[in-house]
């Protein structure tokens, strides 16, 4: 079991060495296939989108406001008219972004009561996300 200075100095050197050599090889590895995921999603985006103007065309805004019918305000509970225009504005997104270009309604807008106070609810989904 005697070993001299000389040899514990090789061992050590050429252990770090091989460490060193395989950390070098594992980031170029994954610098690789990061490129190749990314190149993949630019493709398929890009398909995605030339398919999406190819099938439907915009539909000039003059039609759809000869269509419009007037509405009554929507029962709102005590919210603030910035905050209906908000969430129609949001709902109004989501539905053109879906592709559907129907008209729609809001007729009513409700509070939703929460039966849980915050900490309750931080300590729930503390202890229920995702590994």
């Amino acid at each position: 079991m005697d070993m001299n200075v000389g040899e514990m100095l090789s061992v050590v050197i050429t252990g770090v060495v091989v460490v060193f050599i395989a950390l070098i090889i594992l980031i170029v590895i994954v610098q690789v296939m990061g490129k190749i995921f990314q190149s993949i999603n630019d493709s398929k985006k890009n398909t995605q989108t030339e398919s999406k103007s190819e099938v439907k065309p915009a539909a000039p805004p003059t039609k759809t406001l000869a269509k419009a019918k007037p509405v009554s305000a929507p029962k709102t509970d005590g919210i603030s008219d910035d905050v209906v225009a908000a969430i129609t504005a949001a709902i109004s997104c989501v539905i053109s972004s879906q592709g559907e270009a129907k008209p729609f309604v809001i007729k009513s807008i409700k509070r939703v009561r929460e039966s849980r106070n915050a900490w309750n609810m931080a300590g729930i989904s503390e202890n229920t996300r995702p590994f």
